[in-house]
């Protein structure tokens, strides 16, 4: 059972108090819901004592008071409440008045979110260094495990960031041999595509998050788990439901006072035992694969073995401890990858759609140049899509306006922190949480012109048509970050997916803008669907619409290349 540290038997002072309070009301909760317990009156007794518990907490967010401008706070009595309340729903309203503020002069500000004061920094030179800061001064984890509670929502250690080796195959197996696996993603894609895609003679209307995130999960599980598992629709429902279940919970847990935090993740999460249902599909898959390895022998295993993660995982699990070679942990880092994958890259997929499809003046230039570039390279090929430059400036453009965190880097201070760069000076208290503001960033004048407010999908490639360097022309690739281009965070703790995400998003926009025409309908007068905005999250409109029609060209293009041949044709 996972628990929070709690205080010693004689609390010292009212935050000693609060502490044993809130671990007394955690433990007992916990037991009442696994069976171990039935004393509901002590439960109720702790209960009682909440408003002391309260009183603690205003006391620590007064104290938690920051020397800095304060942006949102409404005037009268608990204005800096209301504020925080106010931010869960208008964030990038919140933000965006901030930097407008301060960013000019370089400033900090602060806002006052429902659960904690957020210090946003506006000087790119400062967020450079919060990207690199030591962990030991200013901390990653810890502010992730604060806010995101992933060290209860998932397996203890995959959450405390202890046994991260599935972070290692992504940069040590997936990335690299990105070549090699490009084939089967790209098959994988073009029959997800053309199987949940049921379209009429002319227009047909679809509601379009079914298909993406279908089409998303299937070809990053034909990497992950390989045929047949990766069209086993149990498992990929699970995956899926498991991971936009954890990204609704860790936000709402987040909000919630920490003595009811367990009765939320089970209520909304574990109750599911989802992982638990993944594990059964995948442990046969496991105990096969490592009986294969153990009968090959070392030397066959290393030229036989399947080209998935489900092999890249044995092997990095082979060089730890018993516990991390179990069938358990080993499942429970695929289900740590697709958690990462599926969601944010289906988001980005319904972004990019809707904005192609809200600027069909774009669409004809990408197809010329797919084409022309396929011709070059011979199909579909790496080099091919590394030298797609107006595809790649489109996905860049999408995530400069839509990245699905508005607000990256986000760290807490582990110490006592002055800031070394910036044209002011910075120093913020042992406990700040600080972070950057992506989407304020992005919109500034300053560093993206005055168009900046302007979706202008090859605003990327027309820079890199200019450049005779290359190594700075690949500082505008759509994975390449920086201290102003933030969709994928940026520094240490940069995205380690961005890189297969960037071209699991270019094959299958290849094969859609190739196959179909895509428009918004009629009644939307070609605006797209508008983003939400939860804290600092952003995403596209789920029950949004695009109409998809089959282009008459593809007949001869799906041979062209001999790249395009789906197995039901």
């Amino acid at each position: 059972m996972d628990q929070l540290p709690t205080a010693s038997l004689a609390p010292d002072g009212p935050q000693g108090y609060a502490n044993h309070l809130a671990g007394l009301i955690y433990t007992q909760t916990m037991d009442i819901i696994e069976g171990k317990a039935t004393n509901v009156a002590l439960l109720y007794l702790m209960i009682l004592l909440i408003p002391i518990y309260g009183a603690y907490g205003v006391y620590q967010y007064r104290k938690s008071y920051i020397d800095l401008p304060y942006v949102g706070i409404r005037p009268g009595l608990f204005g800096s409440w209301k504020a925080g309340y106010y931010y869960l729903h208008n964030s990038a309203d919140v933000v965006w008045e901030g930097y407008q503020k301060y960013a000019r002069e370089g400033r900090a500000f602060v806002i006052s979110t429902p659960k904690r004061w957020l210090v946003f920094l506006t000087d790119p030179d400062q967020i450079a260094e919060l990207a690199m800061v030591a962990d030991s001064k200013i901390g990653f984890y810890e502010a992730l495990n604060m806010k995101n509670k992933h060290n209860r929502v998932a397996e203890p250690s995959l959450g405390d960031y202890i046994n991260t080796y599935h972070v290692d195959v992504i940069k040590s197996q997936l990335t690299p041999r990105m070549a090699t696996i490009l084939p089967e993603i790209r098959q994988e894609g073009n029959v997800a595509w053309k199987d949940t895609l049921k379209l009429g003679p002319g227009w047909t209307k679809v509601g379009i998050w079914e298909v993406v995130i279908q089409v998303v999960s299937r070809s990053a599980n034909r990497c992950f788990v390989g045929l047949p598992l990766c069209r086993n629709q149990e498992l990929l429902d699970i995956f899926r439901a498991y991971a936009i279940r954890t990204n609704e919970v860790v936000y709402m847990v987040d909000l919630a006072p920490r003595m009811f935090q367990p009765l939320l993740e089970w209520a909304l999460l574990k109750r599911f035992r989802l992982p638990q249902r993944a594990m059964k599909i995948l442990k046969p898959v496991f105990e096969e694969r490592k009986r294969m390895r153990e009968e090959l022998g070392q030397e066959r295993w290393d030229a036989e073995k399947p080209n998935d993660s489900i092999t890249w995982i044995i092997d990095a699990a082979m060089r730890k401890d018993a516990h991390q070679q179990t069938n358990e942990q080993m499942s429970w880092r695929l289900i740590w990858l697709n958690f990462a994958a599926i969601h944010t890259t289906s988001m980005s997929t319904l972004h990019i759609l809707y904005d192609l499809a809200a600027n069909p003046e774009y669409i004809d230039p990408l197809r010329e140049e797919i084409i022309a570039t396929m011709d070059q390279h011979g199909g579909y090929t790496k080099e091919a899509l590394n030298n797609m430059l107006k595809l790649d400036s489109c996905l860049r453009e999408s995530q400069r306006w839509n990245c699905v965190v508005s607000i990256v880097i986000s760290k807490l201070t582990m110490c006592d922190y002055t800031f070394k760069s910036g044209k002011v000076p910075l120093y913020l208290p042992k406990g700040t949480f600080v972070t950057a503001p992506a989407t304020a960033t992005h919109f500034s004048e300053e560093i993206y012109g005055p168009d900046a407010h302007i979706w202008k999908g090859f605003r990327f490639s027309e820079m890199r048509e200019k450049m005779t360097n290359p190594e700075e022309s690949s500082k505008l690739q759509a994975a390449a970050t920086s201290k102003e281009y933030l969709a994928f965070s940026h520094g240490k703790h940069a995205c380690t997916g961005r890189f297969f995400a960037i071209y699991q998003l270019k094959m299958l926009l290849i094969y859609c803008l190739l196959r179909y025409d895509i428009r918004l309908p009629l009644d939307r007068n070609g605006k797209r669907p508008d983003n939400r905005y939860v804290l600092g999250r952003r995403s596209a409109e789920i029950g949004g619409s695009l109409e998809f029609r089959e282009r008459k060209e593809w007949n001869e293009l799906k041979t062209r290349w001999g790249e395009f041949d789906e197995e039901e044709d």
